[in-house]
Formats: C-alpha cells, sequence, structure tokens
C-alpha cells in the first residue's frame, strides 16, 4: 500500500514535499494551479506499466501523450538536464515463511502470519541519448526497507556511463562483498520495477550472470506496482455524454473507462453481482447486487426516479430510468433524464464494484451536478472510504468540502478528520514552483490554517452583494 508520495521536478511541482495519503485526498486550488499534476504523475507510471516491458518510462500513451521528455519536466529546461523524481513510501509484508528462510535466527509467534515490511521507494528517471537517438531511462532506483526485528537494509542503483553502480548497507541486504566493484551490466525486472542484477563476467567470451535481488528490496517494488497496475482506477473529467443506446463493445469489459463509456455494459454485465455497500456513514455494510447499490446510492444522492438497464440481444444497451409520476409505469433514457445523472452513473458504477484495496482516482467528479447533489456526493466517496478504499478526488466545489468539515463537526469519535485529507494547491509564481499545503480541520469542522485564496468566491460575491445594497440604499 502506497503510504504517501513525492514528486520532484515533475510538471508544476519542483518539488511537492511528502504528501500523506488518507483515505480521502481532495485536491483544491485554482485552475492551472497544479492540481491534476498530482493525478497525472500516478497514470504515467500505470500507462508504463501497461505498455511494453523494455521501456523504462513511457510518456505517450493511454493517459498522458507527451513528444519530448521536457514537456512534463519542470520549467522545460533542455533534455540533457530533465530529471524527474518520485518518491514512495510503501507497506508491505513478508510471508512468515519467506521470513524465518532468510532471518532463521529471529524467533517469531507462529500466530504472526506474516511481517510487516515498511519501505521507501525513490526513482529518477533522465533522458539518456543512445544510438537509436535517445529514451528516457532509470537513472537511479534507491529502496530502504525494514522488517520487525532487523535493522534497516538499503539498496542503490545509479547509471552511470550505460552500467549501473550499486551500493548497499544493511546486513541483510543479501548482496555478495564487493559488488560495489563489478560492473553491472544492466537491471532486470518490468519497466523501473528492478527485480534482479545482470553482472558482465570476467571469462572471455564473457557470459553474463544474473544475481537475483533479496525480497526486502524486491517486495517494496511488487508492491508498487500491484497499488498501480491493479489497484488504481481512473475518471476524468469529461465523461461519456448520454446516449439513448449503448452498444456492445465486442469484448468484455472490466473497467468502465477513462470516460465511464463503458458503465451501461459493465452495469448490465454485473447487475446482479454481490457488492459490499455502506448506505451512510454509521450504517452497517450488507451485500446487495449492484444494481441494488446503485438504486439506493441514487435515493441517497437525491434522485428519485429508479434506474434499471435494458439489453437488445446483447447488441446494444440502455440505461431506463423509471417516470415516477406515471401510472403506466413508463421509462425513459438517460439522454432524457438530464445531464447531471449520466456524470453520476459512472462514479457510482466504479465506486461500488471496486475491491476494498482500490485508489480510485477522480477529476471534478462534481461537474454538471447542481449544488445539492454536489455535497451529497461528498457523502457517498466518504462511505467508499469508511469502506478500505482510498480516493484522491480534484475538485472546485465548496459544497462538496463543506460538506466533509460538516460530517467531520457531526462525527462524536473525531475519527473522520484523520481520514480526511485536504491539500490546498498553490500555483507557480515567477519561477518558483507549484506548493502545497495540507489543511487542518478541527473536531468542530474549522480549518484552522485557511489559506489566502482557499474558496473565496461565495464570501467575495455575499460581501459584494452587500456593499452594492448598501450602496443603493445610501444613494
Amino acid at each position: 500500500m502506497i503510504k504517501s508520495l513525492r514528486l520532484q521536478n515533475f510538471k508544476a511541482f519542483e518539488d511537492t514535499g511528502v504528501l500523506e495519503l488518507k483515505a480521502l485526498n481532495v485536491l483544491a486550488g485554482p485552475n492551472s494551479g497544479g492540481k491534476s499534476s498530482i493525478l497525472q504523475s500516478l497514470l504515467l507510471l500505470k500507462q508504463t506499466l501497461e505498455g511494453p516491458p523494455e521501456i523504462d518510462l513511457n510518456i505517450d500513451g493511454r493517459y498522458l501523450q507527451f513528444s519530448r521528455f521536457n514537456e512534463l519536466t519542470f520549467g522545460k529546461p533542455t533534455l540533457s538536464r530533465c530529471c524527474v523524481g518520485f518518491s514512495f513510501d510503501v507497506k508491505s509484508s513478508f510471508p512468515l515463511d519467506m521470513f524465518r528462510f532468510y532471518f532463521p535466527e529471529i524467533t517469531v509467534p507462529e500466530e504472526a502470519g506474516v511481517i510487516p515490511l515498511n519501505s521507501k521507494v525513490d526513482l529518477t528517471f533522465r533522458h539518456k541519448r543512445r544510438h537509436d537517438g535517445g529514451a528516457v531511462m532509470l537513472d537511479t532506483f534507491q529502496v530502504s526497507s525494514q522488517l520487525t526485528g532487523t535493522e534497516e537494509a538499503l539498496l542503490r542503483g545509479a547509471l552511470r556511463k550505460n552500467n549501473y553502480h550499486i551500493t548497499s548497507k544493511g546486513r541483510d541486504a543479501g548482496l555478495p562483498e564487493g559488488l560495489e566493484n563489478t560492473r553491472i551490466k544492466t537491471v532486470g525486472g518490468r519497466h523501473f520495477m528492478p527485480h534482479f542484477l545482470v553482472l558482465e563476467g570476467q571469462e572471455e567470451p564473457p557470459h553474463n550472470m544474473h544475481l537475483p535481488l533479496n525480497p526486502i528490496f524486491t517486495r517494496p517494488f511488487r508492491e508498487l506496482q500491484g497499488e498501480i497496475e491493479d489497484n488504481l482506477k481512473y475518471l476524468g473529467p469529461l465523461r461519456e455524454r448520454p446516449q439513448r443506446a449503448y452498444l456492445h463493445s465486442g469484448n468484455p469489459m472490466t473497467e468502465i473507462g477513462d470516460s465511464g463509456e463503458y458503465a451501461a455494459q459493465i452495469l448490465w454485465l454485473e447487475k446482479d453481482s454481490k457488492v459490499k455497500y455502506l448506505p451512510r456513514l454509521g450504517d452497517e455494510s450488507r451485500n446487495i447486487t449492484l444494481m441494488q447499490a446503485v438504486n439506493d446510492a441514487f435515493l441517497n444522492l437525491g434522485m428519485l426516479q429508479p434506474v434499471d438497464v435494458k439489453s437488445e440481444k446483447s447488441i446494444m444497451y440502455q440505461i431506463l430510468f423509471q417516470l415516477g409520476a406515471s401510472k403506466q409505469n413508463e421509462a425513459v433514457t438517460i439522454a432524457d433524464v438530464g445531464f447531471g445523472v449520466s456524470q453520476l452513473l459512472p462514479i457510482l458504477v466504479l465506486g461500488l464494484r471496486s475491491h476494498e484495496s482500490s485508489l480510485l482516482l477522480l477529476e471534478q467528479p462534481e461537474i454538471h451536478l447542481h449544488p445539492k447533489l454536489q455535497a451529497n456526493l461528498a457523502d457517498f466517496l466518504l462511505t467508499l472510504a469508511e469502506q478500505g478504499r482510498r480516493l484522491i478526488v480534484e475538485t472546485h466545489s465548496d459544497h462538496f468540502i463543506n460538506r466533509l468539515r460538516r460530517r467531520i463537526a457531526e462525527d462524536p469519535t473525531d475519527e473522520l478528520r484523520d481520514k480526511v485529507n485536504i491539500l490546498f494547491v498553490r500555483p507557480p509564481i515567477q519561477g518558483t514552483g507549484a506548493t502545497i499545503e495540507s489543511l487542518r480541520v478541527d473536531p468542530f469542522g474549522v480549518i484552522e490554517n485557511w489559506p489566502p485564496g482557499f474558496l473565496p468566491e461565495a464570501a467575495d460575491e455575499a460581501e459584494a452583494i452587500l456593499l452594492a445594497g448598501l450602496a443603493k440604499r445610501t444613494g
């Protein structure tokens, strides 16, 4: 599990500092300030992992398309000076039998099951000149890991003149002595995930030797890979326009698509599948069908018309809403009930069918929604967070944020505020990078360090109306 993230020289940020990832993380701030850059950093790694394994960092893929590496580097320097860094705090675990194999001298209770492993992973990428013109390559990597009852072990690799120089420390590193003087031809694995070292032999002709890395190093890389490749789900701000009918894609779909384009097909295929559903904070979770959960979630959001999906010989699907005032039980398509409903449906389907370890990225989920629906959407996302999902939400909605503050104030346990992280992103100023400030919300829902420029519009407009009204009366 990713516990924190830090970006260096990525797009709007010279350095984000360490960003702790809680259950529900909210990015707020003005347009073009850098909020989307945080989401894009994770999507860049995801599209890399989904692409050809020989590419260290794929800058032109499914989610992001750049023609040159400096387009995503802070300040847009020349290619030779481009360097982008990622840092993660990763929590994983060591199986008990593996722990005993590598650390037989340490006694662990039989009931332990797994041993917690806390790691810090640092990755930097640079543009390297090659015979084919150049590519973005993994320049340095560093992983430090510590198991309960053992000392910290560290492994660091740096690419210099087409060979990696390896350093390590800690008796648990599991690397032979004198490795620093050995030529490391390359680092093996997938993309930016080192799993073994390829050593160039000394004999003639030289035969390469493979040296597997200790699992104390590979486990956090595998955890990071699974988190980004499998757990991370994304829904963009420009969601599919409502259609009177949706064509079958021809392929079995596992994701609703970046714009929710497969929500109708997935809702039809999985409408009878059981999901664990939490209606409201404080309620008990229950197992119901996906269709039942979608309908109940719509009801809690304030949409009173029941929804259903109709399939015509699996060629096309229709999303239908029951007309509450109709005595003939007539139904209309999603295209006839308002644009906002079509924007909500993919969010509900994505959230309700996601597993409890999911990391959901949502860009401006409140688009085209009435203010009351924006606030109620915050409640829905809180129920997802309460069940173990983690969310990173970019929003411009003060109604959304104020609902979170209200729920924190209403929480008698004061536990909810430890699960919500509101981050204010300030735009770059005069050559300095964007900055991020974590807002402290007290038990009464008050933001203690309210920054200048944070959601000022409503207050500014109210003040302007008051002053204009006074001027008109006295003029």
